[in-house]
């Protein structure tokens, strides 16, 4: 069910209208709102309408939009280019980024640390591997983990002169740092049309899982744990998956570790100073059939689809925005009551590269399994995915 897996098209129209606001923000807002109401910001300055994509307030996301003005939030869209900082969010209370095919610059990531440690709450919504859509090499996991895959050490590499010295890229420097402070990264992998039932108790996920029996999955990826003390996660995929629930489009195995617990969540939360996050590995769960734009590369109406209202989706998110906007006293994961994940485990494994090496042309040399095989060793004790830093499909 991705939207970007075809090319046919309804023509959907859009029941909201948008007030451009000074200084950069766009709200929905249809009545008057109280002064000490929640403001919730969502992030339309990283490419979130590109390609297939139409994850806007007043577009497919609208159903989660309006949800939120339903539990009594005021919700506004931050416009413009890279436009996080501390003074874009100094109005906010909840920060939602949606799917951020540009990658963030070193003083907006910053900004988002500063306010989520100073009381505010953020959400990543990413996707599966390699979906790409504004063709830059950086997809929207990548963006929010901070590197890419296959040019840790350059985030520019393969880049034509004209691409390294844009906006986009100004600013922009490869680093873990969504581990470092979230305790959480999104790995590179790309499951396939998924129901889960894999979901921890409420009492061990603040609520968020109250209600939530089933939630679904289209072409999406997990999380791993990197730090307990900080993260959690709170749902999984089914135990016992295998390659063939991938991603039909997967650039590797897809599955790396056949799901469940081992497979990292599909949606973590976190806690650090006085605020909290959460994460999602799947836009799907969260769009609706009501795009807004046209399609950049042929003019055609956008496809989405009702993924807000399948299964229990809709549920949760709406527990979700509840646990977000609540401020509570703990300043870590360790601080509460309920139980702490393990890490995730990360695949080392030595057969996970080998099926990189034998199975993509770029990689069919000893110089290349040599490195593998180096990486492998020296990066496993920081607990990255073996091939993270290599594959660069």
């Amino acid at each position: 069910m991705k939207i970007f897996k075809t090319l046919s098209s309804i023509l959907v129209t859009s029941v909201l209208s948008v007030t451009v606001i000074p200084s950069t923000f766009a709200s929905t807002e249809s009545t008057a709102t109280n002064q000490t109401q929640q403001t919730v910001l969502f992030d339309n300055s990283h490419a979130q309408t590109a390609d297939a994509a139409d994850w806007v307030i007043d577009g497919a996301f609208s159903d989660y939009a309006d949800s939120m003005r339903k539990q009594g939030y005021q919700v506004k869209e931050l416009e413009g280019e890279s436009n996080i900082s501390d003074q874009s969010l100094q109005q906010a209370h909840v920060l939602v980024i949606p799917e951020a095919n540009n990658p963030f610059k070193e003083n907006e990531q910053k900004a988002i640390i500063n306010f989520v440690k100073n009381g505010g709450s953020v959400i990543f919504i990413s996707d599966h591997y390699n979906a790409d859509r504004n063709l830059n090499r950086i997809d929207s996991s990548e963006s929010m983990n901070g590197y890419r895959r296959g040019a840790y050490q350059n985030m520019t590499k393969d880049m034509n002169n004209e691409e390294k010295n844009s906006n986009v890229m100004h600013n922009v420097k490869s680093s873990d740092w969504l581990s470092q402070n979230f305790g959480v990264r999104f790995r590179y992998n790309a499951l396939g049309d998924i129901n889960t039932q894999n979901i921890v108790s409420s009492k061990d996920s603040f609520g968020i899982t109250k209600g939530v029996h089933s939630v679904s999955m289209h072409s999406g990826s997990t999380l791993a744990i990197t730090n307990p003390n900080k993260s959690k996660g709170i749902i999984y995929m089914p135990e016992h998956l295998t390659h063939s629930q991938k991603w039909s489009h997967a650039v590797d195995q897809g599955i790396y570790n056949g799901g469940g617990i081992n497979e990292g969540p599909y949606v973590a939360i976190s806690k650090i100073g006085k605020g909290k996050a959460a994460f999602i590995g799947d836009s799907s769960l969260v769009e609706d059939r009501s795009p807004k734009y046209l399609r950049e590369d042929n003019g055609k109406p956008k496809k989405t689809y009702d993924g807000f209202k399948e299964q229990d989706n809709g549920k949760l998110l709406q527990n979700l925005t509840t646990w977000l906007g609540k401020q509570e006293s703990q300043l870590s994961m360790k601080d509460t009551k309920i139980k702490l994940n393990s890490k995730t485990e990360l695949q080392p494994s030595f057969s996970s590269c080998l099926y990189f090496l034998f199975n993509s042309k770029k990689y069919k040399s000893f110089k290349t399994f040599s490195s593998l095989l180096w990486w492998n060793i020296d990066f496993k004790k920081q607990s990255f995915d073996c091939c993270t830093l290599f594959h660069s499909s």
